[in-house]
């Protein structure tokens, strides 16, 4: 049953960062990224150091508005992609 709503989850979180890569809050960010398997720490100048294995994804956090910059999303949309793809390859 755990299974199911972690997967909901993840997938609907993924689907909206998809969709809409220029309206991702920063606590939208961390959240998929702690669903996918990265822990996180605060850099230097409150940015923000995601890590998971030997994948490290670093990210500024918001400067105007509320929004993290789409750049900083796609980085991290690859690097969930290679985690993935690694862990598809071990089953």
């Amino acid at each position: 049953m755990w299974y199911h709503i972690y997967v909901n989850k993840y997938d609907r979180l993924l689907n909206k960062v998809n969709s809409s890569p220029k309206h991702t809050s920063l606590t939208e960010l961390i959240k998929l990224m702690e669903l996918v398997g990265f822990t996180w720490r605060r850099g230097s100048k409150n940015h923000y150091i995601f890590y998971y294995k030997s994948i490290t994804i670093g990210v500024a956090p918001p400067h105007s508005g509320r929004f993290v910059k789409p750049i900083y999303i796609r980085n991290c949309l690859k690097a969930i992609d290679e985690v993935i793809r690694n862990e598809n390859e071990k089953r």
